[in-house]
C-alpha cells in the first residue's frame, strides 16, 4: 500500500541493482543489509508501518535510513549513502560488477576486500 506520507525514493536501475546485490551477499554487513532493504521497499511505496512490519525494524530506524537517503547527495555511491555520516571506512564497488547474486560471487571476493 502508497503512503502519501512515504519520503519520495527514486531509484536508477544502477542503484536498485547495487541495494539487491548488497541484499543477497552473504558477508554484507548486516546492518548495511537492512539499509538497503528500507531503501528499496522505499522506492515501492510503502508505508513506514508496513515496512516496520515488513524488515522487523523499529519506525524510528525506518524513518531515519530514509531520510538520509534522500538528503544524501546523488554524487554520492550507493554504498556512501547507506553509511554513517561519522563512518570514515571507504567501500568501492566497481562499476563493471556483476549485479545477480548468482554470478556476484567471483566478482565480490574483489570489490568488498
Amino acid at each position: 500500500m502508497k503512503s502519501k506520507h512515504t519520503q519520495k525514493i527514486l531509484l536508477s536501475n544502477q542503484q536498485r541493482r547495487y541495494l539487491e546485490l548488497i541484499v543477497c551477499r552473504r558477508k554484507s554487513a548486516q546492518s548495511m543489509v537492512l539499509r538497503a532493504k528500507i531503501i528499496l521497499v522505499g522506492a515501492e511505496g510503502k508505508s513506514l508501518q508496513k515496512t516496520t512490519q515488513d524488515l522487523e525494524c523499529n519506525r524510528e530506524t525506518v524513518t531515519r535510513w530514509r531520510k538520509h537517503w534522500v538528503e544524501r547527495s546523488e554524487d554520492l555511491s550507493v554504498l556512501e549513502r547507506l553509511k554513517e555520516a561519522s563512518c570514515a571506512r571507504e567501500i568501492i564497488l566497481d562499476s563493471e560488477a556483476s549485479t545477480t547474486c548468482r554470478d556476484s560471487l567471483a566478482m565480490s571476493r574483489q570489490i568488498w576486500r
